[in-house]
């Protein structure tokens, strides 16, 4: 249980009450060693580097941008971020990040932004349940955030 929770909008219940969230960018992203290659063929012959099974994040893009069924469908799975990162850039795959974690990489020229910088907005918002009498002290919260 709790009082407030922090999801994506399209899980967002008609029973809730909600704020939406600043918006998260990513951008896929993959090594520089394949700077030259064409975006098609990333993803028909590499695989996808996520965070775990459920993340389908990256897979939301490619069927946003027509690329899904081009894709790899086996992936692999690294939970954290710094990992998954040092893997794409050594061409072990590629990968769905924000743009706000990658940018040093990129500066650094470790990774390249595929897809002509197209960014995937994944919209989080903040959820409660309505409530008859809300408390004070959760009245003053919500005050204060939203």
């Amino acid at each position: 249980e709790c009082d407030l929770a922090i999801i994506q909008k399209e899980d967002l219940a008609q029973e809730f009450k909600s704020k939406t969230l600043q918006t998260e960018q990513y951008v896929l992203v993959c090594s520089h060693k394949w700077k030259h290659r064409a975006l098609k063929d990333i993803i028909k012959n590499e695989r996808i580097i996520d965070f775990d099974p459920s993340d389908q994040l990256t897979f939301n893009y490619l069927k946003a941008h027509g690329l899904f069924e081009f894709a790899q469908h086996e992936r692999y799975f690294v939970n954290r971020t710094q990992i998954m990162a040092s893997l794409i850039s050594n061409g072990f795959g590629y990968s769905l990040l924000t743009m706000e974690f990658v940018r040093p990489y990129i500066e650094d020229g470790k990774l390249i932004i595929l897809n002509n910088g197209e960014i995937y907005h994944n919209e989080y918002v903040l959820a409660w349940y309505k409530r008859p009498e809300t408390p004070s002290y959760f009245r003053g919260l919500l005050e204060i955030i939203c």
